[in-house]
C-alpha cells in the first residue's frame, strides 16, 4: 500500500503543462493562432536537484521521472490536476459493472504516438486495443526493468498472477493476461479478481501508461531516454546530468473549451541543477491550468 500511495503521488506531482508562459518570443510557432482568452508560445522551465533515473513507465520510481513521464506518456484515464479526479485520456469513456469487478473502455479515435524512427517512414501511427493489451501484459511480466506491477495489477486483475508467474518460468501464456480483452481494435475489458471502484486510480499511474511496442522492439533498454508515448509533448533531446528539453506534440488529440489544439506551450525544459537555491532561482513558474 505505502508503493502504491507513493506511485500516485508522483503522478499527480507530473502534470500537464497546457499553459503558455516564460518567453513567447523564443521559438513560437508563429502558423498557430488561438481562440479565447489565450494564446500559443512560451517554455516551461523546471529545474530539478536531483536526476531522472529512467522514463521507462515501468521503471519508474522516483518523483523526476514521475515528472517528466507524465508530459510524454499517458494511459487509458489520467488524473484532473484541479480536483484530482479521474479524467478520460486515451480511452474517452468507460462502463463499470455494478459489481464493479469488470471494467470496458472505449479507446478515443484518433490518438497516435509520437513520430518516431521506430516507425515505418517515422511516422506515429494509431493507437489500438492491441497496443494497450501489450503494455498490459508487459505491466504483467517478470523483468529487472518491471517495478510497476506490485503497485497495479498484483492480486487484482484476473490472470494478471497466473501471467506473472508464467513469465517467471519463460512460458508467457499465448492469449496474455486472461482479465484484459479486447473484443474489437477500440475496445478493452479489463476484469478483476475483487470488487474495485477506485481501479481507476491505479490505471491513472505511471505503470498503465502506454507505450509502442516498435519502441520497445527497437531500443529495449535504451527505452530508458528514446520515449515514444502519445503525450503533449515528445521528447527534443535529453542531455543526462544536464537537462531534458521536450517539445510540443503537433498531433496531441486534446482540444480546449474554444476548439484550440493542445498543449499552448511551445516547450517544457528540465534542467539538473544541484543547488537547490539556484534550481528554485531559475525556475519559471506560472499558472499551468485555467
Amino acid at each position: 500500500m505505502k508503493s502504491l500511495k507513493f506511485s500516485l503521488a508522483l503522478t499527480l506531482l507530473g502534470g500537464v503543462f497546457f499553459f503558455g508562459c516564460g518567453d513567447h518570443t523564443n521559438g513560437g510557432d508563429t502558423n498557430l493562432v488561438a481562440k479565447g482568452d489565450v494564446k500559443y508560445g512560451g517554455i516551461f522551465k523546471m529545474n530539478e536537484t536531483e536526476d531522472f533515473r529512467t522514463l521507462y513507465p515501468l521503471n519508474i520510481v522516483e518523483i523526476v521521472g514521475g515528472h517528466i513521464g507524465a508530459q510524454v506518456y499517458e494511459g487509458l484515464v489520467k488524473f484532473n490536476q484541479k480536483d484530482l479526479t479521474i479524467m478520460p485520456g486515451i480511452a474517452w469513456k468507460w462502463d463499470i459493472s455494478d459489481s464493479a469487478t469488470t471494467f470496458k473502455f472505449h479507446l478515443r479515435k484518433g490518438v497516435v504516438f509520437h513520430d518516431d524512427p521506430c516507425f515505418k517512414d517515422g511516422k506515429g501511427r494509431e493507437v489500438t486495443s492491441a497496443d494497450i493489451l501489450y503494455c498490459f501484459n508487459k505491466l504483467c511480466s517478470v523483468s529487472p526493468n518491471n517495478q510497476q506491477y506490485p503497485n497495479t495489477f498484483k492480486d487484482r486483475v484476473v490472470g494478471a498472477n497466473d501471467y506473472f508467474d508464467a513469465t517467471d518460468k519463460g512460458a508467457a501464456p499465448a492469449g496474455g493476461v486472461s482479465g484484459v480483452t479486447a473484443p474489437d481494435d477500440s475496445t478493452v475489458i479489463i476484469k478483476l479478481t475483487h470488487p474495485m471502484p477506485g481501479f481507476l486510480n491505479i490505471l491513472a499511474t505511471q505503470g498503465c501508461w502506454i507505450y509502442a511496442k516498435e519502441a520497445l522492439d527497437k531500443y529495449g533498454d535504451d527505452m530508458r531516454i528514446h520515449c515514444v508515448g502519445t503525450g503533449p509533448f515528445k521528447v527534443k533531446t535529453i542531455t543526462e546530468g544536464e537537462a531534458v528539453i521536450l517539445e510540443r506534440n503537433p498531433n496531441y488529440w486534446a482540444i480546449d473549451q474554444f476548439g484550440n489544439k493542445l498543449p499552448y506551450l511551445d516547450r517544457v525544459e528540465f534542467r539538473f541543477i544541484k543547488d537547490k537555491r539556484s534550481a528554485i532561482k531559475n525556475s519559471t513558474w506560472c499558472s499551468v491550468y485555467r
